[in-house]
């Protein structure tokens, strides 16, 4: 059975449904019957009463809002004036980026504390301000004398405020470059800091603080909450209201927490969004007889949705979905998933061809499937055996070269090299081997070179230590320095090769990153186009190079289109290799 099948079966049906009412009709229009009444009142009672209420407590909030709202910006403005001027040209200030004596901190420090203690005193939303030279572990502050708290409580905040500010600037984590939110000790604050060099100029708003301004001096009765896009903080409030729902709180916006209902206006002090919660009492003691009718048809409405919408899941919408989830399953290459029969009489007998016409494909699948599995062993193995002959030439071929040389202490050298080498080769039992041994045989190889040439190669090796035993195929980190060593000298200039193995993490995986980098003339633009399309690379001789292009093909059979390779010429020839990693898939 084919998907024609199923087409033309279904059509079948097709003079049988005009005689049956059509679930497709019947389901949405007896829900579309309830939404359009309830839709209708909702409207009425939105507009009628809702409205008439709201409107004149929310411009009172507003206005309130946008007087404190210009208080607050004026403190913010003046005390970055304040600390600007102190960074930029005040010498005493300046001073403490460098080391002083113990009796030279505090006489420098006189002038700067007498301008912090003005700017407090003009500006009675500031907590404090204070210095903090890191350089000379020096910090001084200042606290506003408006505040209404013992000396005791004052103590505890110097003692909570004085470490975290030190930390922050310490660890990098201070933002310079605006105010910002920061919770110490239980208490919210805004904070800002300037900086000359290696000493600091902090200033702290006290959050609290400033709702108890709101009150006294502003006579508003709420509370205010106070945002930034990522971060909320409501004091003494419960509200689950997210930083998106922030930039949406305006005229008319209520919100509730576990007691009581609020009316929200806000305003925008520069980045800083400002929320007035006003506690809103409802509009229950100003509604008449039919206010009260509207509601309780609008309530019927309501709770009649849900049933209407669980019996319309259950009929249409959850075997549409599962027979969706079913089909992108199949897509996704899992032939064992199957679509569960209902009791609607269209999806039983389309998920019952379905099913048919599953088994039928995973059959034929398999069958194919383990047909290529062993075309790919063996095209794998006659890769990999490619590889090899190519570099027991190049090492016969060097050790003929110093024996017409007479440099028996170099040939020594070199046939305890290449036995290290040819015990590595001739152990190779697998289409795998841990990364640590081919990392070995690599600089065992450009040793071997070395003695073989009397020319020093630098070969720098750096790698994840985690990564030691991930499988890769034998012998391909070494075509690249092979072939590095090849191409790569240029006259009057020393060999470098790099080989670096690390690490790439993101959202969704792991991947090995591998580079294999000279500082030699480069790639030519044939060999990066023949890379790029992963083909076998043709000299202008006709001669075929197969070491690259084995490599590449030996990572494709293995990951897929899960890898990926690039060469490019930066400063020499630079080869990258991505493929992911499972962390325990080792050798």
């Amino acid at each position: 059975m084919n998907v024609f099948g199923i087409i033309k079966l279904m059509g079948k049906r097709k003079g049988e449904r005009n005689h049956r009412v059509s679930l497709k009709n019947m389901i949405p229009g007896l829900f579309l019957g309830i939404m359009i009444p309830l839709a209708v009142i909702l409207v009425i009672y939105s507009s009628y009463i809702a409205r008439s209420v709201e409107v004149s407590s929310s411009h009172s909030s507003r206005s309130q809002l946008e007087i404190f709202k210009s208080h607050l910006e004026s403190t913010m403005k003046a005390t970055e004036r304040v600390m600007s001027g102190m960074v930029s040209g005040n010498a005493q200030f300046q001073s403490f980026s460098v080391e002083l004596m113990l009796n030279d901190m505090y006489n420098q420090s006189y002038n700067v504390q007498q301008i912090l203690k003005s700017n407090l005193t003009a500006n009675e939303n500031l907590y404090t301000m204070a210095i903090y030279s890191p350089v000379n572990n020096w910090y001084t502050g200042e606290y506003n004398a408006y505040y209404e708290i013992t000396a005791a409580q004052r103590i505890q905040a110097q003692k909570n405020l004085e470490p975290e500010i030190k930390r922050l600037i310490n660890q990098g984590d201070f933002d310079l470059s605006k105010w910002f939110f920061h919770s110490v000790g239980g208490r919210d604050y805004l904070l800002r800091g300037m900086n000359y060099r290696t000493v600091y100029c902090i200033a702290v708003i006290d959050l609290e603080r400033l709702n108890t301004i709101a009150v006294q001096n502003y006579h508003m009765n709420g509370t205010l909450i106070f945002g930034n896009g990522k971060t909320v903080i409501y004091p003494d409030l419960k509200l689950g209201l997210s930083p998106d729902e922030i930039q949406k709180a305006g005229d008319s916006y209520l919100i509730t927490d576990e007691v009581r209902k609020y009316l929200v206006v806000s305003e925008q002090a520069g980045y800083i969004t400002l929320i007035y919660a006003k506690p809103y009492d409802g509009i229950l003691n100003e509604m008449t007889l039919f206010h009260i009718i509207v509601l309780i048809c609008a309530a019927m409405a309501v709770v009649a949705v849900p049933f209407v919408s669980i019996w319309l899941w259950k009929l249409v919408v959850n075997p549409i979905s599962h027979l969706t989830r079913t089909i992108e399953a199949i897509r996704s290459g899992d032939f064992s998933a199957h679509v569960d029969t209902y009791a609607v009489e269209e999806f039983r007998q389309v998920n019952d061809m379905l099913n048919q016409m599953i088994d039928e494909i995973s059959e034929l699948k398999i069958a194919s499937y383990e047909k290529e599995l062993e075309k790919q062993n063996t095209e794998y193995q006659l890769l990999q055996s490619q590889i090899r002959p190519h570099f027991y030439l190049n090492c016969l071929k060097n050790i003929y070269g110093m024996a017409e040389s007479g440099q028996n202490k170099e040939i020594q050298q070199t046939i305890l090299h290449l036995s290290s080498y040819l015990r590595y080769i001739f152990t190779i039992s697998k289409d795998c081997v841990p990364l640590q041994k081919e990392l070995e045989v690599c600089k065992n190889y450009a040793d071997l070179f070395s003695l073989n040439q009397h020319q020093d190669v630098e070969f720098s090796l750096t790698y994840d230590a985690v990564l030691t035993n991930i499988p890769i195929p034998p012998v391909s980190l070494l075509t690249f320095i092979e072939n590095s060593i090849h191409y790569g000298f240029v006259p009057g200039q020393k060999l470098k090769l790099v080989l670096k193995v690390s690490r790439i993490v993101t959202a969704e995986r792991v991947l090995i990153h591998i580079i294999a980098a000279d500082n030699g003339p480069g790639f030519t633009r044939s060999v990066i186009d023949s890379t790029d399309k992963e083909e076998m690379m043709i000299d202008g001789k006709g001669k075929k190079h197969v070491g690259i292009y084995n490599v590449l093909k030996r990572f494709r059979l293995r990951y897929g289109d899960d890898f990926a390779a690039a060469f490019r010429n930066r400063d020499g020839a630079l080869v990258e290799l991505f493929f992911p990693y499972t962390e325990g898939e080792d050798l």
